[in-house]
């Protein structure tokens, strides 16, 4: 393909514009022509802008390169790069591509130590960090509930006021509050007053921050000093043949005493109202005794205990009623709790007694007498009349029942009997014996008793009638029975 072609002209007549049009045409092809051809003096532009193709011919007269970018010649290529020069250059090549292996390899195996390294540098981390974190983390567990020791040592989060956790130093030291929600410091329990139970220090001198000797430590149990001072009363009062060594007077409804008023003697004046006195929890304390005496008749002195301990065994109140009534109650550490209380003057009455204030009446209800009459004798048949016996009451009675009995039995119909006081029946069914019987046990129809009676006078005028003995054989050997008490 030609590189330039021309418009040819054949003729100019006729065909000026035709004729300028093309010459201008080819100008313009030439000139664009010429801005692709490379320039022997240098008339830019003079680059290349394709590869050259020599088509195997030479540069001829090229000089000695003087730059980097310079063509080399033949002569300065084979007196810098020919001969023995090649010859080292194709050695070291060789040996350079063969350290390249070599240093290819050794790369691989460096880029593996480097990544096995690397993995030991992040466990190293990994592990150091942990180490650390058990060693000084408080902000928090580690893992799970393991915590560092320097929580477990001087307390951290979800260490300190933890339930069943704590520092050692927490445990060893802290005051006014649980170490674990619900136990105290070693210090606590030796010096501090936070504990409901006590500690050391006011089990041995006395409860309250002050450590008051008279003030209870916990439950109403008091200190070792308390109970030492108690124990030095005690021996002095039993030296000196004191059982008692306190009198307080109580009018008030209610006591409570505690356990260190051992040996108080109470005057109790209950003539505005009943008192109450309950008994503390004995616990542990074995031994402590009150005396209580009630001082007025009006009202009642009661006795009340504390929790699951018992009054003489029993869970019910004691009360005393009696003027003067004295009663002592000992404590005695037992299973349960028991409050020993002995009576020294009232007295409680048994059946047939009745007791108003310090008074004591016999009741005589209960108390069956019998007054046997007898209407006749043995064998001789007995005969219907009225008074057929009379005698007078020897001391007043009241008849809760009668009986009659014979020694022959009335036959063909009952034998009846009535009994009188002053005239007058105090039976309103008559007392009968039925035929063919002995003993008005056995009476179809019972007796009983009604109009003058029961109560029957102290000498009153008495009288039996005999109504009816039996109609074809009348009974023998009458007897009637009076049953009730005196009154």
């Amino acid at each position: 393909m030609a590189k330039l072609t021309l418009t040819d002209l054949t003729q100019l007549s006729s065909n000026e514009t035709s004729a300028v049009t093309a010459i201008n045409n080819n100008n313009a092809a030439i000139e664009a022509a010429l801005e692709l051809t490379v320039s022997r003096d240098g008339t830019t532009p003079n680059t290349l802008t394709a590869d050259l193709d020599v088509n195997s011919k030479k540069f001829l007269n090229v000089p000695n390169p003087t730059a980097g970018g310079n063509a080399v010649n033949k002569t300065y290529g084979d007196a810098n790069y020919g001969g023995s020069a090649a010859t080292t250059a194709t050695t070291k090549a060789s040996e350079a591509a063969a350290s390249a292996v070599t240093a290819s390899t050794k790369a691989s195996e460096a880029s593996s130590s480097a990544s096995t390294a690397s993995g030991h540098a992040s466990t190293a981390s990994t592990q150091a960090t942990l180490a650390t974190n058990y060693a000084v983390k408080v902000n928090g567990a580690i893992t799970g509930s393991d915590f560092s020791s320097k929580a477990w040592a001087i307390g951290g989060t979800n260490v300190t006021s933890t339930g069943s956790r704590g520092a050692a130093k927490e445990w060893a030291t802290t005051t006014g509050a649980a170490v674990d929600t619900s136990e105290f410091s070693s210090k606590e329990y030796a010096l501090g007053t936070t504990l409901t139970t006590g500690s050391s220090k006011q089990w041995a001198l006395g409860g309250g921050s002050s450590f008051t000797e008279g003030t209870a430590v916990a439950g109403g149990v008091f200190s070792a000093k308390k109970y030492a001072a108690n124990a030095a009363a005690s021996a002095s009062v039993a030296a000196s043949g004191q059982i008692y060594s306190t009198v307080v007077n109580q009018t008030g409804a209610a006591i409570s005493p505690a356990l260190s008023a051992d040996g108080t003697y109470y005057l109790c004046d209950t003539s505005s109202n009943n008192i109450t006195v309950t008994l503390p929890a004995i616990g542990t304390s074995e031994g402590v005794k009150y005396a209580f005496q009630k001082t007025s008749a009006s009202n009642s002195l009661i006795f009340a205990r504390s929790g699951t301990d018992t009054l003489n065994g029993s869970a019910s109140n004691i009360t005393i009623t009696d003027v003067n009534a004295q009663i002592q109650f000992v404590s005695d550490d037992n299973s349960p709790d028991n409050w020993v209380g002995v009576n020294l003057s009232q007295i409680t009455v048994g059946t047939g007694l009745t007791k108003t204030g310090s008074v004591v009446a016999i009741d005589q209800t209960h108390l069956k007498q019998t007054i046997a009459i007898a209407c006749g004798d043995e064998i001789t048949a007995t005969a219907a009349g009225t008074a057929v016996v009379t005698f007078h009451m020897p001391y007043a009675f009241t008849l809760t029942g009668v009986k009659a009995g014979v020694t022959t039995a009335p036959v063909g119909s009952v034998l009846s009997v009535d009994i009188n006081e002053a005239g007058s029946t105090v039976l309103t069914t008559k007392l009968t014996i039925d035929a063919g019987e002995k003993t008005s046990g056995s009476a179809a129809t019972a007796a009983v008793i009604g109009g003058a009676g029961p109560a029957l006078a102290d000498n009153a005028l008495m009288t039996i009638d005999v109504d009816g003995v039996g109609s074809s054989t009348a009974g023998a050997g009458l007897k009637v029975y009076l049953i009730g008490y005196a009154t």
